[in-house]
């Protein structure tokens, strides 16, 4: 019988190496299959290691408090784009937004599977910051 607690074998009802009781009435025991550490020893939750399940959470706003915000401010900055410039350039400026939100998420999944979560707000500002700048410089720099 394997003891619980630190894993040596022994037929007695006593461990020898630690001497705690072993439980008679399991009929199964739990091995350890893989231990969490990468190849080169280091475990995932260390400097140099790479986790693979860690939890992704907002700054404690629910999600749906807050989940119409981003499209609203699109359709602001689209809005002043248009007044400013004209309706081509907002709905170029929209049809830019969509393609970077799109190329953010597939950044955003692709952090997220490496261990590193990058903050989904961070994404969507940029996207506009450079889908604005992109407008700008299309249209002639003014």
């Amino acid at each position: 019988m394997r003891c619980p607690r630190c894993g040596s074998q022994t037929e007695s009802e006593y461990c020898p190496r630690c001497g705690s009781k072993m439980p008679a009435d399991k009929p199964l025991e739990p091995e350890l299959i893989d231990d969490g550490r990468l190849r080169d020893g280091r475990s995932p939750s260390s400097p140099g290691g790479q986790g693979f399940f860690r939890v992704y959470r907002f700054d404690g706003q629910s999600p749906s408090q807050l989940s119409c915000l981003p499209a609203f401010i699109t359709l602001l900055l689209s809005g002043i784009m248009a007044s400013r410039y004209g309706f081509l350039e907002a709905f170029c400026f929209l049809i830019f937004t969509g393609i970077g939100k799109a190329v953010s998420f597939f950044i955003f999944v692709r952090r997220l599977f490496f261990g590193r979560p990058i903050d989904p707000r961070l994404l969507t500002v940029a996207v506009w910051i450079v889908s604005w700048l992109l407008v700008v410089l299309l249209r002639g720099g003014r």
